[in-house]
């Protein structure tokens, strides 16, 4: 922890302030997974059951007061010793996702056809979830450029997240097939209640928040990728450049959920399959480094922003951030940074 920055970590829960000392973490995991939030209460006198499923907000308070939470979410797992309380909260998303959420098909009696993405789980939310009090806001909720459109689709006892995840795969920006960029879902704490939002890709010739030894970057460590020149995405081989000798080829198997049956049971054309597996190929030639970043500022940086590291090594340039975590307490905050790494699989329970 670094002492000597102001650091003054709040935490409400069903508005009560935690007047204890506290200490935790909050995962950003990234690739559409939600945020959770960990936590300690020490003493007694917390009942198990009168916080579950409570809504909580979390102020980091680094270097001044916040005016917004940091994090917001509700309380889904508790575990209570003698003298401490153990709790982990999830984004509201957990409202539509996993084990928390309720269920739903879509039919030919019951559907979206015509609905984008956005406009979906907003109308969901609004009728399903915000019931009583507003647990999502949607009044702020932008779709995709271009939005996705929800045509015939079809699904059996699914979350109303997995057919988010489902679509939002298709919100792709390749309007320029050197410059390919994807969305992904997150969430915005600027007001009253939290929001789902669209996070798009920066292009990496944008600016970054400028990181060196001397300013921000506490440890430093990456991997360095090979550069494909082939990808195999399926049984189908897509290449790029000239080279006819398979002696020199590098290829890289790409995963991707488009060419997976989707969640109704159809498969993509084969030439859809080779469209996605070149823009995966020359997505995967400019991604050439994984980066961890232990730092000492950029807490309230978020997923698909550019950090810049201003290194005397290959690393140095624009990189973007695909995952964070931060572990805070009364002594301070610190924060780590994955750049331009893959995260882990979904959970499929979503």
């Amino acid at each position: 922890m670094n002492q000597s920055i102001y650091c003054n970590p709040k935490i409400y829960i069903d508005d009560v302030a935690i007047t204890q000392e506290i200490s935790g973490s909050v995962n950003v995991p990234g690739n559409n997974q939600l945020t959770s939030l960990k936590f300690k209460i020490n003493g007694i006198g917390i009942e198990e059951a009168s916080i579950m499923n409570k809504p909580v907000r979390f102020y980091l308070n680094y270097g001044s007061e916040d005016t917004s939470p940091f994090f917001m979410g509700f309380i889904k797992k508790t575990k209570v010793s003698e003298n401490q309380i153990d709790i982990e909260a999830f984004d509201s998303r957990c409202l539509i996702a996993g084990e928390y959420a309720q269920r739903i098909s879509l039919d030919e009696d019951f559907n979206y056809d015509g609905y984008s993405v956005g406009a979906f789980i907003k109308s969901y939310i609004d009728k399903y979830v915000n019931t009583k009090d507003i647990l999502i806001a949607t009044d702020k909720l932008r779709d995709t450029d271009p939005p996705v459109p929800m045509l015939e689709e079809r699904f059996n006892n699914v979350t109303p997240y997995q057919i988010m995840l489902n679509s939002i795969k298709k919100a792709v920006d390749d309007k320029k097939l050197d410059e390919i960029y994807s969305y992904e879902i997150g969430m915005n704490y600027n007001s009253g209640s939290p929001s789902i939002t669209f996070i798009k890709q920066k292009p990496l010739s944008e600016k970054g928040v400028p990181f060196s030894y001397g300013n921000g970057i506490s440890k430093l460590t990456y991997t360095k990728k090979q550069i494909p020149n082939r990808g195999k995405i399926g049984n189908v081989f897509v290449d790029f450049g000239g080279i006819n000798d398979n002696h020199h080829r590098i290829t890289k198997e790409i995963n991707n959920k488009l060419i997976e049956k989707n969640l109704e049971g159809t498969i993509p054309s084969p030439a859809m399959v080779r469209k996605e597996g070149y823009k995966a190929l020359l997505r995967y030639r400019k991604e050439t480094y994984d980066v961890s970043l232990q730092a000492t500022k950029g807490h309230y940086l978020q997923l698909g922003q550019l950090i810049y590291l201003n290194v005397d090594s290959e690393l140095k340039g624009n990189h973007r951030i695909t995952s964070k975590s931060l572990n805070f307490g009364s002594g301070g905050a610190t924060v780590n940074f994955k750049l331009n790494t893959k995260p882990l699989t979904l959970n499929n329970s979503y």
